[in-house]
């Protein structure tokens, strides 16, 4: 005696494409790559931050120390031994190539308003995010039915 195995050929559920349904879509797609986009900005801005936090940093340690030598980095992983000799005023690049001196506590003062306006921009970014995140969950909800 032969077994047969029958198979149940019950018809899956589709959905009809809608002109709503093709909207909503086509808006999870456009928030997915903007959220995308924000993280990435986010990611951006934290390593910014780290490095401006980590020149902060260094600024102090240059108060202390006057007269030791020091690396000087030239750009592409060059650097030149040197000799701090002045360890009261830093050189500040304020755009188009100008220079301009500051003491160290200015130029720390500098760096302290941009690290606070990165948070600021952080901040934003992040409540963006969220804002897109919630949309794209509704969107997800929406297309599955």
């Amino acid at each position: 005696m032969e077994n047969k195995v029958i198979e149940s050929k019950k018809p899956k559920e589709q959905r009809e494409i809608t002109p709503e349904l093709q909207r909503s879509i086509l808006e999870l797609s456009i928030i997915s790559e903007e959220v995308k986009r924000l993280e990435q900005q986010l990611l951006l801005i934290e390593s910014q931050g780290a490095t401006f936090s980590q020149l902060y940093s260094d600024l102090e340690e240059v108060l202390k120390n006057k007269d030791a030598e020091i690396l000087t980095n030239f750009g592409s992983g060059v650097f030149v031994r040197a000799k701090l000799t002045d360890n009261k005023k830093v050189l500040v690049n304020i755009g188009s190539r100008v220079v301009v001196e500051k003491s160290i506590e200015e130029a720390r003062d500098i760096i302290e308003k941009q690290m606070n306006s990165m948070e600021e921009l952080k901040n934003e970014i992040r409540t963006e995010l969220l804002k897109n995140i919630g949309v794209l969950e509704k969107l997800e909800r929406d297309i599955r039915g």
